[in-house]
């Protein structure tokens, strides 16, 4: 991802038709600064960008809020990166960034700011969420860099909502065992899962069709990709299909404990209680997530980690829609519609 490219079009896309000397006036400087960020000779910090979004009246702070699911009381500099790094460590972050250690530990130390570019690397690397993210904040279509990926992101996810095994079969593809072999076999993946044939083929396609998968040597490989699928309500079709088949393998089995490695507790608690409780999940979670990406293999077995915290006193569940459209693209569209009733 050309988080660099992204940046500049970003700057733009939040300035829209403001003029770019005026604008730079009112943030305190006496050239072009803008000029100067969005034609790359200049990098933009956070702290500018996030000064600029406030003159254009961006939402970055309700971006940061929904989709990153971080509160608005750590949006700064030093309080982001350790929220995006999360449990990682700062050698796996510069391995899968290609930041210097250095730098990243004067960020976490409060010692130095990052530049725009830099946050949106880390969220790519670290939270998979750097094009929705600019989704919410602008109109993607203003983002050239980013649109096509997003899109193409788009229609992926429309495939996990109607296919829930979608990402055990990429496991499948990807475990040692199906790499290892001469060809593809039919009939591999619904073993490995308990699918149909049919629903192996079914699935397959579907993947293939966005391409996720593409037959190389006789065999699927899979692209390199992290799908995040909090930032639409369509999870929950997802979640229960998960749930379900986790209820289905407790039911099968003699003794659920070795395998589902599972603790379940109900206490009635204070809801502050609660909120620490739901924070130490979140940190188990990232955790969690650190230590399979510094996985180096072998890849010989598929297992779900999930984390389950159910506030039963929750509001009823709303009708699925469509996931959020940024605020920016809510008025074009809002202006789109008033020009064709005129």
């Amino acid at each position: 991802m050309n988080c660099n490219a992204i940046a500049r079009e970003l700057v733009k896309a939040v300035r829209r038709d403001k003029s770019q000397v005026l604008l730079s006036r009112r943030l305190g400087f006496r050239g072009n600064q803008l000029r100067r960020w969005e034609s790359g000779e200049r990098q933009i910090g956070w702290d500018d960008f996030t000064r600029l979004c406030e003159h254009c009246e961006a939402p970055l702070a309700a971006s940061i809020r929904q989709v990153l699911r971080i509160p608005e009381a750590e949006h700064d500099g030093k309080s982001l990166v350790t929220r995006l790094i999360g449990g990682a460590s700062q050698s796996q972050i510069s391995r899968v960034t290609g930041l210097s250690r250095y730098t990243i530990l004067r960020w976490l130390q409060g010692k130095a700011t990052p530049s725009l570019e830099d946050v949106l690397v880390l969220i790519h690397n670290c939270q998979y969420m750097l094009l929705e993210l600019v989704a919410f904040l602008v109109d993607i279509d203003q983002v050239p860099t980013a649109h096509a990926a997003y899109e193409l992101r788009r229609e992926r996810k429309q495939v996990y909502y109607r296919h829930p095994i979608a990402p055990a079969v990429l496991c499948a593809l990807n475990l040692d065992e199906y790499k290892a072999l001469p060809a593809h076999v039919d009939g591999y993946v619904a073993e490995k899962l308990r699918l149909t044939p049919a629903e192996e083929a079914e699935v397959l396609a579907a993947l293939a069709a966005v391409g996720k998968i593409e037959m190389q040597d006789g065999r699927y490989a899979v692209t390199a990709e992290q799908l995040e699928l909090t930032d639409s309500q369509e999870i929950r079709t997802w979640l229960a299909f998960w749930l379900d088949r986790a209820a289905a393998v407790v039911r099968e089995v003699d003794n659920p404990h070795p395998l589902l490695n599972c603790g379940f507790d109900l206490y009635a608690t204070s809801r502050a209680t609660a909120a620490k409780v739901k924070a130490e999940y979140l940190t188990y979670f990232k955790n969690v997530r650190a230590l399979l990406a510094s996985d180096s293999g072998p890849r010989d077995t598929i297992s779900v980690f999930s984390t389950l915290l159910v506030d039963f006193a929750a509001k009823p569940a709303a009708p699925c829609r469509a996931p959020e459209i940024s605020p920016a693209r809510k008025r074009a569209r809002r202006g789109q519609g008033q020009a064709g009733h005129a």
